[in-house]
């Protein structure tokens, strides 16, 4: 098993990737998934999901499950994911508004960027990104200075955001996420998850669908079977020990679980 695969392969010495994305028309991924790494992405032409607007941006919090996007005419977007530690490390003096925006998932909306000045901000993004060529000197550093500057004033136009009580239900439930990427015992029961944040089973379970909207059988199954796939799509690990790896008990209860969940049989996911 990949021990980096829901950090995107990112770590403090390579925090971040930035990818040009071509949507074509009548797009639809119906899947999710969900990982440490952040995702700020910001759309260019055409609709995604509830982005309309040039310059609209979508956030995904740390650990925040996403996917189940649609776009009826195509769309045009360049997304950047980023280590929140690493980004963090970079911020000088107060660093609640940067936790915040990275680890404030309910509240970040299209509708709540719009802000003339931020949408000025991201258009200049752009347009540095568009001048840069990968292959001059510093071109990687310079790169990560202008997110992490972008990201700054982003947390700190969102300052009216009021997430406080957010940012607590957080840093409890990290350690549970922080355990699970850790991908030493899978399944990773209600249990383990109770225990690891030194809570009941009662409280966690009403404190983690609290902030992550769903149970947490639910969004650990999804976990494993986002794990697996990616597995699948990047290995030549048998369906059989892809299942083992990811705490299925079989092959057939594997199998039954994945077709529920991608729509598409694992034997077929791979032979795509």
């Amino acid at each position: 098993m990949q021990k980096m695969l829901y950090q995107w392969q990112l770590s403090p010495s390579d925090p971040f990737r930035v990818e040009e994305q071509i949507i074509p028309p009548d797009f639809y991924n119906p899947h999710y998934d969900m990982h440490s790494a952040v995702h700020f992405g910001i759309l260019r032409r055409g609709a995604m999901g509830n982005m309309s607007c040039q310059y609209d941006l979508f956030l995904t919090g740390s650990w925040e499950v996403h996917g189940n996007i649609r776009s009826a005419g195509g769309a045009e977007m360049l997304l950047i994911t980023v280590l929140p530690e690493a980004v963090l490390n970079c911020v000088i003096g107060d660093r609640q508004d940067m936790e915040k925006l990275l680890y404030m998932p309910s509240f970040h909306t299209p509708e709540r960027f719009r802000i003339q000045e931020l949408q000025l901000l991201l258009q200049d993004f752009c347009s540095f990104y568009d001048g840069m060529k990968s292959g001059d000197a510093g071109y990687r550093q310079k790169l990560w200075l202008q997110i992490v500057g972008l990201l700054c004033d982003t947390a700190r136009l969102m300052r009216k955001i009021p997430a406080v009580t957010e940012q607590k239900k957080f840093q409890v439930l990290q350690k549970v996420f922080a355990a699970m990427a850790a991908l030493n015992k899978l399944p990773f029961t209600l249990a383990d998850a109770s225990e690891a944040c030194c809570l009941s089973e009662s409280y966690f379970s009403h404190l983690f669908r609290e902030y992550t909207g769903m149970s947490f059988a639910k969004y650990e199954l999804a976990f494993r079977l986002n794990g697996a796939a990616a597995e699948l799509s990047s290995t030549h690990a048998s369906i059989k020990q892809v299942a083992s790896e990811w705490g299925f008990y079989d092959v057939s209860h594997f199998s039954k679980s994945y077709k529920k969940h991608f729509g598409i049989a694992p034997s077929l996911y791979r032979g795509k």
